[in-house]
């Protein structure tokens, strides 16, 4: 497929401005995944639960009031998406995936 096959823009109403989708993804299969995922979301037989960053850094905001310190004294927020991306890689569909799992990757891949 010739490069500007991948070129789908979204326009950004609040900012009026374009902004193409090699912007926000590395790769073609990247922006490919995403919109499959968009696309199941309306699948009526299928359904999904993610996770995300933006989890770890709730958690870890809770955790660290609960410690009474700053998150930063706590954890390494830039390790949050590797952390992520280990929960996903090593999950056991067993059990799932939960908060107590998200407090035991921030304490092993996060923690100062």
């Amino acid at each position: 497929m010739k490069k500007q096959d991948f070129t789908i823009t979204k326009k950004v109403l609040e900012e009026g401005y374009f902004v193409s989708i090699k912007e926000v993804f590395e790769t073609v299969e990247e922006a490919q995944a995403v919109i499959e995922k968009i696309v199941g979301c309306f699948d009526r037989e299928e359904r999904s639960v993610s996770w995300s960053v933006l989890d770890f850094e709730h958690r870890a905001e809770q955790l660290a009031s609960f410690d009474g310190r700053p998150v930063h004294h706590l954890y390494d927020e830039s390790k949050y998406a590797d952390a992520l991306q280990n929960m996903i890689n090593n999950h056991d569909a067993n059990h799932g995936i939960t908060w107590e799992t998200i407090d035991c990757y921030l304490d092993s891949d996060c923690r100062r």
